[in-house]
This record gives structure tokens, sequence and C-alpha cells, in this order.
């Protein structure tokens, strides 16, 4: 949910009357998602039809495949995210967790939720709770965030002296 909730953040920062939120859109380059529900996850339904052993909060209930704030919310971070040229990169997972004891396996964010629908989307094959977590720095969820915030960041400097083309002082 943490991905949600930086979308969230920043399409409230692009419409902020707050300069400094205004500042944090305007500077932001890039986003790495990692297994982040875009579209939702088929265990919001899990705990709909398990009501009466697991009581869902409202958030998990908005989580569900297809819900219409999910749905508003992607629409609002596109519409910010092209207007920003911010990049994007998201992994997702293959592999099925393990929930409640051994009971029961699904992958928790399908591949075609985590796929925030452009950028890269690399599919991993881990379950949701080693989706972000590199077993070393050679690791691909490592090295290709890494390298995509250099990317990211050097296209955005490249950017900015075409902005500020340099003139050499007036003598």
């Amino acid at each position: 949910m943490g991905g949600l909730m930086v979308k969230r953040m920043l399409v409230d920062a692009c419409v902020s009357s707050n300069a400094a939120w205004n500042e944090i859109a305007r500077q932001t380059k890039g986003i790495v998602f990692y297994s982040t529900p875009h579209k939702g996850s088929p265990l919001a339904l899990l705990h709909s039809s398990a009501e009466f052993v697991i009581n869902p909060s409202v958030e998990v209930e908005d989580l569900r495949l297809g819900a219409e704030s999910l749905a508003i919310l992607d629409r609002n971070f596109r519409h910010r995210a092209r207007y920003f040229s911010w990049e994007m990169l998201s992994f997702g997972e293959a592999k099925p967790t393990k929930l409640i004891g051994q009971a029961l396996k699904t992958v928790v964010v399908p591949s075609q939720s985590s796929n925030v629908g452009y950028g890269e989307h690399i599919l991993l094959s881990t379950s949701h709770l080693d989706v972000c977590k590199p077993a070393s720095r050679r690791d691909i969820r490592y090295t290709k965030a890494v390298k995509f915030i250099i990317w990211s960041t050097s296209r955005a400097a490249a950017q900015r002296r075409r902005d500020h083309k340099w003139e050499p002082p007036k003598l």
C-alpha cells in the first residue's frame, strides 16, 4: 500500500495551495513501485468473504480488484505523471504468498495490477513478502532500482541544463 500512498501524496501535492508541496511534485523525477496494487488485489475479496472472521477496514475494501477509488487515483496520477514527466519502474510478484499458516497461498498483487502501465515493469519470481528485499547488490531488485535512480536524475539534470543555457558574462 506504500506505493498507493505515494501516488496519493503526489496527486495532492500537485493541487495543493502550499508551495512547498507543489515543489515536491515538481522535484519528483522518478518513482519505483514494488508490487503496488494499482488496480487492486484479489486478497481484498478474501477479506470480504471472510468478514465473519476478519472485519476489513475501508482501506482494505478500497483495494479490491477494479475498485472505483483506485481507478480515480490512477487516472489523476497518470495525468500528473505525464505533465511532470515522472519516470516509472515497477516490480511485480509471480510466486504465491503463504497466508493463514500454510492453508492458503495466493499472488497478493497480480502482474496486471502491479504494472503501473508505463515505464518498465519487471515480474520477479518471488512472493509479495520478498518482492522489495534484494538478496545482494547484484540482485535485479537492487541493480535496476539504482540504475533507474541514476538515469532519471541524470535525465532531469540534462533537461535543466537545456532549459537554462549558460551564457558567458558580458564584459
